[in-house]
């Protein structure tokens, strides 16, 4: 047998957010959820200054050169925190020194 779930609370906050919709002749807004994307990386520049490869760095890391590479070029501007570290603790040299963030809201 199916139990049936209690979804009157549920209801109740969506009727209450249309009719305030209604009343203003707008949508109701809700806060923008900030994110931060990568703005730039120096990943290359430090390959080099160290004499590493792109091949040896993904190794080092055990991901995928071609993961790398979009993570370098920029085409991955949201990374993972363990990712982020990997790529650090390869260079040896702290997080914050190889990334640098902005701040950006998703609705804009």
């Amino acid at each position: 047998m199916i139990k049936k779930i209690n979804t009157e609370p549920i209801n109740s906050y969506r009727k209450e957010r249309a009719k305030a919709s209604k009343k203003t002749g707008t949508r109701v807004k809700t806060k923008a959820r900030v994110r931060r994307k990568m703005h730039s990386n120096r990943i290359k520049s430090i390959m080099a200054e160290i004499g590493m490869s792109q091949q040896e760095l993904a190794d080092t890391m055990g991901v995928d050169s071609s993961h790398l590479s979009r993570i370098i070029n920029g085409k991955r501007q949201c990374i993972s925190l363990p990712i982020a570290l990997e790529v650090a603790k390869a260079l040896k040299r702290p997080v914050e020194e190889i990334f640098q963030l902005t701040k950006e809201s998703k609705g804009k």
